[in-house]
């Protein structure tokens, strides 16, 4: 998903779209932003949500890294939204729908 790098920092809650039209993108909220070592691009460290708001841990085997967030994503594939309404979307099975991109449609 393309989206404005500016709005990359700490804090910002993103979603990752497994394709277009997806409704059930991970959720999640950045930890960090930092230059990838090798080549272009950012790589993020994300805290993982679930669409109920409860926090997911790490996603990928830990294989002794840290175990609270996802660490070394590529910017390129989140998209930046608003804070989700998770009281509202607990409710939902395809919430997709209620996310609201930053600076454009998902």
């Amino acid at each position: 998903m393309a989206h404005e790098m500016v709005s990359i920092v700490e804090k910002t809650w993103v979603a990752q779209y497994a394709h277009e039209g997806d409704r059930r993108p991970q959720l999640g909220q950045i930890k960090d932003v930092y230059p990838a070592p090798c080549g272009d691009g950012l790589l993020l460290d994300v805290v993982l949500f679930a669409h109920d708001g409860r926090k997911l841990g790490r996603a990928s085997p830990p294989m002794g890294g840290p175990r609270g967030f996802e660490p070394a994503c590529a910017a390129e594939r989140w998209t930046p939204i608003e804070a989700p309404d998770f009281e509202a979307m607990s409710a939902l099975y395809f919430y997709g729908d209620a996310l609201k991109p930053i600076g454009g449609s998902a």
